[in-house]
């Protein structure tokens, strides 16, 4: 779905992130908290990451079927997020 997703690490705003795009930053080796928010919903993955290590999301907006209908009715509805690990491509 079109619908973009705000983001933040560690507290600190990313780059707005639109569909079909990527983010990227360098972080510190340690443990982090990635934020995202798509105005529907707003969900927080904490991971650890390691010296030299990349670490790869995969998000996604997914509309349920309440939502789908919304939207065909009303061009706007509830969207969930999907965020998983993602190997390094």
């Amino acid at each position: 779905m079109s619908r973009g997703l705000a983001l933040s690490l560690d507290g600190k705003d990313l780059p707005h992130l639109k569909v079909g795009r990527a983010v990227t930053t360098e972080i510190a080796p340690g443990h982090h908290r990635l934020r995202v928010n798509n105005t529907y919903h707003k969900k927080t993955v904490e991971f650890d990451v390691q010296a030299g290590e990349q670490v790869h999301y995969k998000i996604k907006n997914k509309v349920g079927f309440f939502g789908s209908m919304m939207i065909s009715v009303l061009g706007a509805g509830p969207m969930h997020l999907m965020i998983e690990r993602a190997d390094p491509t």
